[in-house]
């Protein structure tokens, strides 16, 4: 069996984790040699609790509790280290809070920081003379404050590429990758639970070349995004609307036989027949309905819904079918 792709979001974990592990590990035995306990003991604790999270992401590729923890043991470590081991251990600081960012939601691994930040001042202020203290504090908040802008700004352009990967950017329903993906997790659901049924409803706009031809690809542009937003004020929860391409889209109907599905497709059918489009034209869709067999790929699923759906535009347009 092929193994799992791994996520960024293990791989940062895994890394840092690793990372801990090797930069605390030379400091654990230095300080046990010299006998230092109770530093060598905060240093094996950090580790172990490391070593158990690197495990628990490797094995079970979860990682929303394991960041969280292992965020936190960075800011936490830190601060006790200093004030057990004083002004010396001020450099792990900025490692420390370039890890927070790397697994914390920006705003709160700011919070973290700032946090984090506070308690080391406080604990440093007896210890370094004015302008050291000032000039140490403020190169820390400083790169806190930069990583946070560039983290942020990071996060934005990372939820616009992941819209613009899923997204139709004409209609906005999902495109034909995010149908892909789809398929795959309800198909392998549906082999994990034999007795679970989802089914896809496949929507072709009756005739729709001719409307480009007589009216223009901007009229016909018009109609599909007009199309799309009846069809998603349809839909409720575990349905999800796709654009299969051109004029073919794909509706997404999870833990529903073809029955239940079929009710909402003569729904739709009813709706977009009674609509009157841009330009006062008058539009209709043939649909094909297909229930997912545990015997079959995502593929050979949307092929049946396909068969279902030239099957009502050859008994004459403006229909449902639902497949063999």
């Amino acid at each position: 069996m092929q193994e799992k792709k791994r996520s960024p979001e293990e791989i940062v974990i895994l890394a840092i984790s690793s990372a801990a592990v090797f930069c605390l590990l030379p400091f654990l035995i230095w300080r046990s040699i010299e006998q230092d306990w109770l530093i060598a003991g905060l240093d094996l604790f950090a580790i172990t609790v490391a070593i158990v999270i690197f495990i628990h992401v490797y094995v079970t590729h979860k990682v929303l509790y394991a960041r969280w923890i292992l965020g936190i043991l960075c800011a936490i470590e830190l601060p006790l280290t200093i004030a057990m081991k004083g002004s010396d251990q001020i450099g792990w600081i900025y490692p420390a809070i370039i890890a927070i960012y790397m697994l914390l939601n920006p705003t709160v691994a700011l919070m973290i920081s700032l946090t984090m930040i506070s308690i080391v001042a406080g604990v440093l202020w007896s210890q370094l003379s004015p302008l050291m203290y000032f000039q140490m504090l403020f190169s820390i908040l400083a790169t806190a404050l930069f990583i946070y802008a560039f983290a942020a700004h990071m996060l934005n352009q990372q939820q616009i590429l992941q819209q613009l990967s899923t997204k139709d950017p004409l209609t906005g329903a999902g495109n034909r990758r995010a149908l892909e993906d789809k398929l795959l997790e309800l198909m392998s659901y549906k082999r994990a639970h034999r007795d679970n049924t989802s089914t896809l409803i496949l929507i072709d706009l009756d005739q729709f070349k001719e409307i480009n031809d007589n009216y223009g690809h901007n009229v016909g542009d018009q109609i599909l995004v007009t199309f799309a937003s009846l069809v998603k004020q349809k839909l409720r929860n575990n349905e999800s609307l796709y654009r299969l391409g051109g004029e073919e889209f794909v509706i997404t109907v999870a833990d529903k036989t073809s029955d239940k599905a079929s009710i909402l497709a003569e729904e739709i059918r009813e709706l977009v027949d009674m609509f009157l489009f841009t330009n006062s034209i008058h539009l209709t869709i043939s649909i094909g309905i297909a229930e997912s067999q545990a015997n079959e790929t995502s593929l050979e699923w949307l092929g049946r819904a396909d068969a279902a759906m030239y099957k009502a535009k050859g008994a004459g347009r403006n229909l449902c079918c639902v497949a063999a």
